[in-house]
């Protein structure tokens, strides 16, 4: 969907830049003919909303992709590494819509520009650093968060297709397990923010057992997901 971003660390804020140990990154989806049913998702014009890999650099398919979030279109693509695992993982596809002024909030997916292109972390809170508001964000198997410029954030996943199960975040069952996973992010805001010092085996102790709610709230929002498509790849 997006290229890669892979190991990177952020060391300090800036608009849109952001360095960070490890993001989950999207692989732009190639274009075919026709928009497929339901992950298909299409331009507010109507159009198809994949952009051709062939021919185009990976940086003007992502300025061309962030440009239609900007006008509240979706897009789709593939994740690419492992720092939203359990949940997001390399192969697993993703649906993205723009913000569309929609304040991002604890809890949300979202994706935004980095470094590298484009990067998919959660929300966990909200941080008043220097006279500045910035998001905190983190990888669900990050040890650390971060903090990013709110006019970074491009749009957040509103669906996920994961195991052959359609995974709907606006869904009932979508809406309980990110009320769960943004309350759980509470601690993590304190614990793990840029400058915090927590005494190690606190941190240790919460990101033991974050990542044991990550993998049951993951196997248990697929369980309760219909089926995306049967013979999806």
């Amino acid at each position: 969907m997006c290229p890669p971003c892979e190991r990177s660390r952020m060391s300090r804020v800036s608009a849109g830049s952001s360095r960070r140990r490890d993001s989950s990154s999207l692989r732009p989806a190639t274009t075919e003919s026709g928009a497929r049913s339901g992950m298909g998702s299409r331009t507010s014009s109507g159009g198809s909303n994949r952009a051709a890999a062939s021919g185009l650099g990976e940086g003007l398919i992502f300025a061309m992709r962030a440009e239609q979030l900007e006008r509240g279109g979706t897009i789709e693509g593939r994740i690419s590494s492992g720092s939203m695992a359990p949940l997001l993982e390399p192969g697993d596809r993703v649906v993205v819509r723009g913000l569309s002024g929609r304040r991002p909030a604890a809890g949300d997916l979202v994706l935004f520009r980095s470094e590298a292109g484009a990067t998919i972390h959660r929300v966990i809170g909200w941080r008043r650093v220097g006279g500045r508001r910035l998001l905190l964000e983190r990888g669900d198997a990050n040890p650390r968060a971060a903090y990013l410029e709110p006019s970074a954030c491009l749009g957040r996943v509103v669906a996920i297709e994961k195991d052959g199960a359609r995974l709907s975040v606006d869904g009932p069952a979508g809406r309980v397990c990110r009320w769960i996973w943004a309350a759980a992010s509470w601690p993590g805001a304190h614990l793990l923010a840029p400058g915090a010092t927590p005494p190690a085996k606190a941190a240790e102790l919460y990101l033991r057992a974050y990542r044991w709610l990550s993998s049951l709230l993951t196997r248990l929002w697929r369980a309760a997901s219909p089926a995306w498509r049967q013979g999806r790849p």
